[in-house]
């Protein structure tokens, strides 16, 4: 049985005078099996952290800046999502694209491993 946890906040300065600022924790496993915590500010939820290490951000959450390498969920060219469903600058990493050649439409039917971004109308090779 898990237990949710809610209104955890936290505001701190270190040795170095950066600030970090803690977001309200909340239905920790809860609702969901994959969803170990979902943060929010103001009551909007900014993300989700599911069991698989999946970030799932709503939000726009300022710069992200990490020294670890980032992993992007692999999709097939059908499974993505529709490029004006998730709008112009989205970006996704897919396993079956036709073509490598930058800015060019995304199809299915290749063996190419590459990143794209959505214009708003179609996912772009990038």
């Amino acid at each position: 049985m898990t237990t949710a946890i809610s209104n955890v906040n936290a505001i701190w300065v270190d040795a170095n005078a950066k600030v970090g600022l803690g977001f309200n924790a909340v239905d920790i496993g809860q609702n969901t099996s994959s969803r170990l915590i979902r943060l929010q500010a103001n009551s909007n939820t900014v993300f989700d952290v599911t069991t698989n290490g999946i970030v799932n951000a709503n939000a726009y959450i300022g710069n992200t800046v990490t020294s670890n390498i980032i992993y992007s969920v692999v999709y097939t060219v059908p499974n993505l999502p529709a490029a004006s469903s998730v709008g112009s600058g989205a970006r996704a990493f897919v396993s079956d694209c036709n073509n490598r050649t930058f800015y060019s439409r995304v199809f299915t039917g290749g063996s190419n491993a590459v990143p794209v971004f959505s214009n708003g109308t179609y996912w772009l090779v990038g």
